[in-house]
């Protein structure tokens, strides 16, 4: 099994590198069109992980039974081959994957700081997943019979409504949407109740953690994550005028600013 990693390098660095983990239904391409350059641009050497049966990385079972745990190990693979513990930066399922990350690994193979932007709460996908079943109900009734995933951003519009702002660009829609993968329905349970973090566990570690989402984001809105706020003891970032995908969206630099501002502080220079 062979992991798509990409690399966009900086010039030199003091930082410690980044490491972007991709959401649902993308790989990494989805941070190397503007957060990859940005954070280069600013002495982070950055870097991208395809996660299994995703984008260039194969996997030895089929996309539908991929769990939380493969990603999670797919993580903890890739950081062994960096020279140095990585910034965990986690979109979405991403940043669920790196919850459990530092659940199961973050005592012994600790990393210096995480950044979830966006993720699925630590408690859960279910009441997330419900309200989109509301909004489009033969949609995912579709996709569980027919066992396509992909069926639930069917259409440009329909990605749009869920992950994107009404402003972006039809042109930038239509290549973004293009461009989403299959996901595995397996991850879903994991993200309803199968795999939920342990708190307890991540409030442990010495990890510095931000939490940053956007004020329009109509999948895990704010509302959804101000508990996972204040079950890790941290602020709740919110970003105006951004929805979901916010690496991708019209306004990703005032997100991306958010984050090198609070990554500067984390690790002043002298």
């Amino acid at each position: 099994m062979s992991l798509e990693l990409l690399h966009e390098p900086c010039a030199s660095s003091a930082y410690p590198p980044l490491l972007f983990i991709h959401g649902a239904y993308h790989s990494a391409w989805c941070w190397k069109i503007h957060f990859m350059p940005y954070f280069a641009r600013h002495n982070f050497n950055s870097y991208a992980l395809s996660l299994s049966g995703h984008g260039a990385s194969s996997s030895s079972k089929k996309i539908f039974w991929l769990s939380i745990s493969d990603y999670v190990h797919d993580v903890y693979n890739i950081i062994q081959q960096l020279p140095t513990p990585p910034i965990l930066i986690g979109h979405s399922m991403g940043g669920f994957v790196i919850q459990r990350y530092l659940e199961l690994f973050g005592a012994k193979n600790p990393v210096p700081a995480v950044i979830l932007a966006a993720p699925i709460p630590h408690n859960g996908s279910f009441n997330i997943g419900w309200r989109v079943f509301k909004r489009y109900p033969w949609r995912i009734l579709k996709a569980a019979f027919t066992r396509n995933f992909r069926q639930l951003l069917a259409t440009p519009q329909i990605t749009q409504s869920l992950i994107y702002s009404s402003h972006l660009a039809n042109n930038k829609l239509q290549t973004y949407h293009n461009k989403l993968e299959e996901e595995s329905r397996r991850m879903m349970l994991d993200t309803c109740f199968l795999q939920l973090p342990n708190v307890q566990v991540i409030n442990n570690l010495s990890t510095s953690l931000m939490l940053i989402t956007g004020a329009n984001d109509a999948l895990i809105t704010p509302s959804d994550l101000k508990p996972s706020a204040n079950a890790y003891n941290t602020k709740l970032h919110i970003v105006e005028d951004l929805a979901h995908n916010l690496m991708l969206d019209t306004h990703w630099q005032v997100a991306a600013d958010h984050m090198l501002y609070w990554l500067k502080q984390q690790f002043p220079m002298p």
